[in-house]
């Protein structure tokens, strides 16, 4: 189904550089009050009093994982130019970007890409991280009520029963996983050594905040 959905409905991506700006200032904002990752919750996560606290930390474990990955991508000649890795990277972020567009519920079109749109492992990059960007942003923001809607996915099987909006984004973190797996299957066969990215690891260094590189 997700493949379907892929092949009619792709995303396209565009610039966010001032949300991104706009969540980086925060977040100096919350160090400055909150020095230790737990108490950066009580700062970022002041607006989303209802959010679901397991599902805030999969998307943050989510964002520095994908940016874990791309870090280790880009120093791999041959990952670089590999057809089929670019592929599933474009496939998963796709997906990414198009639960968030379910759950921001904005009346706004639904935006299309093509993994041809993007003529580098960069250019994904940029891609991924506009969407963790974005979706960093709505979580610290959207009411609790709003994760208890339901919510029809368009691409669901026939007669399947609607959700709410935390398990629809909840479903797409888990989607994610999968695909990283898959990508780090894919690396190790292109020679290269994928990152530790698990969600343990990322609670045992301490919540860190991605790190993308130079944007």
């Amino acid at each position: 189904m997700i493949r379907l959905f892929t092949q009619i409905h792709p995303l396209k991506a565009g610039p966010r550089r001032s949300m991104i700006m706009s969540v980086r200032e925060e977040i100096k904002a919350c160090r400055n009050v909150a020095n230790h990752a737990e108490d950066r919750y009580v700062c970022l996560g002041r607006k989303g009093e209802g959010m679901n606290r397991l599902l805030r930390d999969l998307y943050y474990h989510q964002a520095w994982a994908d940016a874990e990955y791309y870090k280790a991508l880009e120093s791999s000649p041959s990952a670089l130019g590999d057809a089929l890795l670019r592929n599933r990277l474009h496939h998963y972020h796709y997906t990414q970007h198009a639960f968030l567009w379910l759950a921001e519920a904005t009346g706004k079109p639904f935006r299309r890409t093509n993994v041809e749109d993007f003529k580098t492992i960069a250019e994904l990059k940029e891609y991924a991280r506009d969407f963790n960007t974005a979706a960093s942003r709505f979580l610290n923001e959207v009411p609790g009520e709003r994760l208890q809607e339901t919510i029809a996915i368009p691409w669901a099987p026939e007669h399947s029963q609607p959700i709410t909006v935390e398990l629809a984004l909840t479903q797409a973190a888990m989607h994610s996983h999968h695909h990283r797996a898959q990508i780090a299957v894919r690396f190790r066969e292109l020679g290269g050594a994928p990152p530790a990215g698990d969600f343990i690891m990322w609670l045992w260094k301490g919540r860190p905040e991605p790190d993308w590189g130079r944007y």
